[in-house]
């Protein structure tokens, strides 16, 4: 069951469109998988959310130095582009 007043499907315009290509967030209030409730009033019940949340910032980490092969090529594509060379 989707929340139709989520504000990530507003406005009104394609509800399916929206779900379906929109990426919407916090829509999902219920859901059942083989008569098994997995998410009721919006809450994740098979799964420890925060714990997995720890558990994934505790294995990443930030990459503030990484470069992209192919930035450099973009970046000088948009600067002569938007006349900045």
């Amino acid at each position: 069951l989707y929340d139709l007043n989520s504000l990530s499907l507003l406005p009104k315009t394609d509800p399916v469109g929206l779900l379906v290509l929109g990426r919407p967030v916090n829509v999902v209030n219920h859901a059942w998988v083989d008569g098994k409730a997995i998410v009721a009033d919006g809450q994740v019940k098979t799964v420890d959310v925060a714990a997995l949340k720890r558990q994934f910032f505790e294995l990443s980490e930030w990459q503030s130095n990484r470069q992209s092969p192919t930035r450099a090529a973009a970046e000088g594509h948009y600067r002569n582009i938007m006349g900045l060379l």
